[in-house]
């Protein structure tokens, strides 16, 4: 199964309302070899890597926001997928 994942791209508050522009991305958890920058040598990586861009959405929010609370919320809208399963780092605990 595909994992999902989302990135800023423009967060804008102004005291009464947050808005912000959102990517929304498929990836998928993969080896592949990658320069290692303190070594300088190429090695076999495992992580994740966004394949696709699934959609690009304009949110509003009430209220002014912070950077955790705005996290919050995206993190709930990926649990919305029911086709992919969030990135560890973008789950709700």
């Amino acid at each position: 199964m595909f994992k999902t994942d989302y990135k800023f791209k423009s967060i804008i508050r102004n005291g009464q309302t947050t808005r912000c522009v959102v990517r929304f991305y498929e990836g998928d958890i993969t080896t592949e070899p990658e320069l290692d920058l303190h070594t300088n040598t190429i090695k076999d990586t495992t992580r994740y890597r966004r394949t696709k861009l699934l959609r690009t959405e304009d949110i509003t929010f009430d209220g002014d926001l912070t950077d955790n609370q705005l996290r919050f919320e995206m993190n709930k809208k990926l649990v919305q997928d029911l086709l992919r399963t969030p990135i560890n780092e973008q789950k709700n605990a």
